[in-house]
């Protein structure tokens, strides 16, 4: 079974194996440099990160994505409007601030021990 757990921000989205102690791999917005940025630049931006992101865990059986709580939030939206097969298997959202890889590995296995607990009694 596939289990990842992202660590994003709005420019930023690092994935980690619960079984080891880095980050596999790494996304970063290229972002363009002007001086006036409209709404719709943006939200394209944006959602073209957040592609980015959710074309990565396409392959994953369980997910834990983590983050500050804004970006966690538009990314649980993306998810549900444009990849539902993604969202279905997001175990949690959890709001963090800064954590070391070790405490992302640690709440990655903590939230998918929980989601098989949680499968068993079902």
């Amino acid at each position: 079974m596939i289990r990842t757990a992202v660590l994003l921000d709005h420019e930023h989205a690092s994935f980690y194996s619960p079984d080891g102690t880095k980050p596999h791999d790494h996304i970063q917005v290229e972002r363009q440099d002007h001086h006036t940025h409209k709404r719709t630049h943006d939200q394209h931006e944006q959602d073209k990160f957040f592609g980015q992101v959710a074309d990565k865990l396409k392959d994953s059986k369980e997910v834990l994505v983590l983050g500050h709580h804004l970006p966690v939030t538009h990314f649980k939206n993306y998810l549900e409007k444009h990849r539902p097969a993604v969202a279905k298997v997001v175990v949690g959202y959890e709001t963090v601030d800064r954590p070391t890889d070790a405490e992302v590995i640690t709440a990655a296995n903590t939230a998918f021990r929980k989601a098989e607990r949680m499968k068993d009694l079902y």
